[in-house]
């Protein structure tokens, strides 16, 4: 795609006034507004100019746009922020892979002896008709950056989205919004929640979660897997990882979390043309064959969504994402309209629907704890 094009793109999204944008329902389980969607998107397209100007740097050693200082050379900046911003994203990118995938063996960097070919890609989270897509995220994030702390394959390391959903303070129904940060921080003060698939079933509960009121019992019950000594072990005093998070202020930094952990957890103002792009007919393809997401000027936000990113390719201004729709190709698949893949991901065009919103975006560092062994085998709305 021709630049000239992505930085038109960009510029709709950061003029898009806010009355064009619907108002989101918190059922898709992130809490936001008409303010925050506009903000975010205008925010992304900002960052996308100093990063695409980095790059031009970069491929000519010439001039930029100087979009930000108003004039005609690279150099006009706002502030000594702004510069110092673009001066450690200049040097990153120069010295980092225009491209990267989590889900590429021939990529992912190992250390010596260790198993090599793994892709640290898990099969999407399908989260149904409920169930926040906060916790669904953060869970697959966990997930992933787990397996690249232990250089294992990221099926040994199932990790319920649900735990987190449930028994986090106050317990989430359909109804209730969440966002990324106060979802992350949950899980850094309470790292017992982040369980094994095998310790925590909440089939029943998930099947009547909007009329539920008793959160800590649901919570208790839906533990099934406290029988098992491994499962019984994990407690607050006791948990079986310990997860860190911090929030990211620009595309590079975006680039630099996923190639140090695999993932970075995103806001994604979700446009309603977005099942139109990604019709029925994409059910049977991998995400990664087809082409991106591209802005459609006569699109709307339909609803405030979260997912991960999980590569970048700045030759073609793309981020890869892992969503949490399941895949097209399953039996049990409800969305037969669209907006899932075959592998459940698809790719964006930089700069579009808030993905990479700075500060609004997040890197998770997950580690096990010594005082565990390893368990190696263990819903918002559409």
């Amino acid at each position: 795609m021709a630049k000239s094009v992505l930085l038109l793109l960009a510029a709709v999204w950061l003029v898009w006034p806010a009355t064009h944008l619907q108002r989101s329902v918190t059922a898709q389980g992130l809490e936001t507004s008409d303010y925050l969607l506009g903000a975010g998107s205008a925010a992304t397209a900002a960052e996308f100019e100093t990063f695409e100007d980095s790059l031009a740097l970069l491929n000519s050693g010439g001039r930029g746009r100087g979009g930000r200082g108003g004039v005609s050379n690279l150099g006009g900046f706002r502030g000594v922020k702004d510069f110092e911003q673009f001066q450690a994203a200049y040097y990153y990118i120069g010295g980092s892979p225009r491209a990267y995938e989590s889900s590429n063996p021939s990529q992912t960097p190992v250390p010596d002896g260790a198993e090599r070919g793994l892709n640290y890609v898990p099969q999407p989270n399908d989260q149904k008709l409920c169930s926040t897509c906060v916790g669904q995220a953060v869970a697959t994030a966990a997930q992933i950056s787990l397996a690249y702390a232990l250089r294992r394959p990221v099926e040994q390391l199932p990790v319920s989205p649900l735990s987190i959903y449930y028994c986090a303070q106050g317990g989430r129904t359909c109804l209730t919004g969440w966002d990324i940060q106060p979802a992350l921080l949950q899980l850094e003060n309470n790292p017992q929640l982040l369980l094994p698939k095998k310790c925590f079933d909440a089939a029943n509960a998930r099947d009547t979660e909007a009329e539920l009121s008793d959160w800590s019992s649901t919570c208790a019950a839906a533990a099934a897997g406290s029988a098992k000594p491994e499962c019984k072990a994990i407690t607050k005093e006791h948990p079986k990882y310990k997860c860190t998070y911090k929030s990211l202020s620009g595309f590079y930094q975006i680039q630099q979390a996923i190639r140090r952990s695999g993932a970075v957890i995103t806001r994604i103002a979700m446009p309603d043309d977005f099942e139109v792009q990604f019709n029925h007919t994409k059910r049977f393809t991998s995400g990664l064959e087809l082409p991106p997401y591209r802005f459609n000027t006569s699109a709307k936000v339909a609803y405030a969504h979260a997912a991960v990113i999980t590569g970048y390719d700045n030759d073609n201004f793309t981020w890869t994402i892992l969503n949490s729709y399941g895949r097209g190709d399953a039996a049990d698949q409800t969305r037969l309209r669209g907006g899932v893949t075959a592998d459940g991901m698809f790719k964006i065009y930089m700069g579009l629907a808030g993905v990479g919103t700075p500060e609004k975006s997040y890197a998770g560092m997950c580690v096990p704890l010594a005082t565990h062994t390893l368990l190696l085998h263990g819903p918002c709305h559409h």
